[in-house]
C-alpha cells in the first residue's frame, strides 16, 4: 500500500515513481527526497502530490516534517516580530545599510532628513524601510519615535518567508508603494513644471537682459556722441572766449584814454581768473568781491564816469 503526501513534508523519503512538473523531473523514483529538492521547488511544494513507497516509518517522518512546518510558520507569524520602542527613540538613520522592514502598529514616529522633520506619522500599518528591505538600498531617511511606538520588525534575511507565511501582506505592500508611487509621480509632474515655470522664467530673464545690454549699449553710443558734442561745443566756446579775451586786450592796448584801457584791463583779468560760463538757462552772475575798484565803481548805482 502506498502513501501519498505533498513534497513539502516528503524529506528523508523515497518516491514509488518519477513526478514531473510541467514536463520538467522534480523527484525520481528510488532516490531519497533531499530537502535542497524541496526548497528548490517552494513554488509549488504544499499542492504536490508524491506516491511513496508503504514504510511504517513514513507517517513518522511525515508528522516530525509537519510539525517543524508548523513551528516555522510559527517562527514567522508577524505577531512573534513584535518589538516596542520609548519615545525619541531613533530607529534607524538615513544612509544606514540595515535591511529590516517596519510595519507601525501604534505609536506616532518622525521622518527625519538631514536631521530636519520633514512628516510627523501616527497611521497604523504604514510601513518603514522597505526599498532598504526589496532592493538592498540604503535607507533614504532616518525613523525617530515621537511616543511610545509598537512595530512588527521584519528581518531583510527572512523576508520573503515571512510574506508567503502571510499572504495578505503582499497586497498592503503593493498598495503602500502604488500610493508612494502616486505621490512621487504627483510630486515629479510639480517639479517638472515648477522646471518649465523656471526655465520660461530664465528665457524671459535672458529676453530683458538682451533688451537691457542692448539699450546699454545704444546709451554708451549715445553718451559718446554726446562727449564728442560737448567737447566740440566747449572747443568752440572757448575759443570765442579766447577772441574775446584777445579783442579786449587788443582795444585796451589801443585805446587813447587811459581810464578806458584800465577798465577794459580789469575785466580781461576777472575774466581770466574768475568768469565761469552759466549753467544752461540761468543768467550769469558777477562775482562782486573779485572786482577791482574800477569795475565796482562802473557797477555801482551811483556811478559817475570821470
Amino acid at each position: 500500500m502506498a502513501n501519498k503526501f505533498p513534497l513539502l513534508y516528503c524529506a528523508g523519503l523515497v518516491p514509488l515513481k518519477s513526478h514531473y512538473h510541467n514536463k520538467k523531473l522534480v523527484v525520481e523514483a528510488g532516490k531519497v527526497i533531499s530537502q535542497d529538492i524541496i526548497d528548490s521547488n517552494k513554488k509549488i511544494a504544499e499542492e504536490f502530490i508524491i506516491t511513496l513507497r508503504h514504510n511504517s516509518n513514513n507517517n513518522q517522518i511525515v508528522a516530525r516534517n509537519t510539525k517543524n512546518y508548523n513551528q516555522k510558520q510559527k517562527d514567522l507569524a508577524l505577531e512573534n516580530m513584535t518589538r516596542h520602542y520609548e519615545p525619541d527613540t531613533l530607529i534607524f538613520s538615513q544612509g544606514d545599510k540595515s535591511s529590516e522592514l517596519y510595519i507601525l502598529l501604534k505609536g506616532e514616529v518622525e521622518v527625519l532628513i538631514n536631521n530636519n522633520v520633514m512628516a510627523s506619522i501616527d497611521k497604523s500599518g504604514t510601513y518603514f524601510g522597505e526599498m532598504a528591505t526589496l532592493r538592498g538600498e540604503v535607507r533614504s531617511a532616518g525613523i525617530r519615535t515621537k511616543t511610545d511606538c509598537d512595530f512588527y520588525v521584519i528581518p531583510g534575511s527572512i523576508f520573503p518567508q515571512v510574506l508567503k507565511a502571510n499572504p495578505e501582506m503582499n497586497l498592503k505592500i503593493a498598495e503602500s508603494l502604488a500610493e508612494r508611487l502616486a505621490l512621487t509621480s504627483i510630486d515629479l509632474q510639480k517639479t517638472q513644471e515648477e522646471n518649465l515655470q523656471l526655465s520660461t522664467n530664465n528665457q524671459l530673464l535672458k529676453d530683458k537682459l538682451a533688451k537691457y545690454k542692448s539699450n546699454l549699449d545704444k546709451a554708451k553710443i549715445d553718451i559718446r556722441k554726446y562727449k564728442n558734442a560737448a567737447k566740440t561745443l566747449y572747443a568752440n566756446t572757448s575759443k570765442e572766449y579766447n577772441n574775446v579775451l584777445q579783442l579786449i586786450t587788443t582795444v585796451a592796448q589801443n585805446s587813447e584814454h587811459q581810464y578806458t584801457s584800465e577798465i577794459l584791463t580789469d575785466i580781461y583779468n576777472y575774466m581770466l581768473q574768475n568768469s565761469h560760463m552759466p549753467e544752461l538757462g540761468k543768467q550769469g552772475r558777477i562775482k562782486k568781491s573779485k572786482l577791482s575798484k574800477n569795475l565796482t565803481n562802473l557797477t555801482s548805482n551811483d556811478f559817475n564816469p570821470r
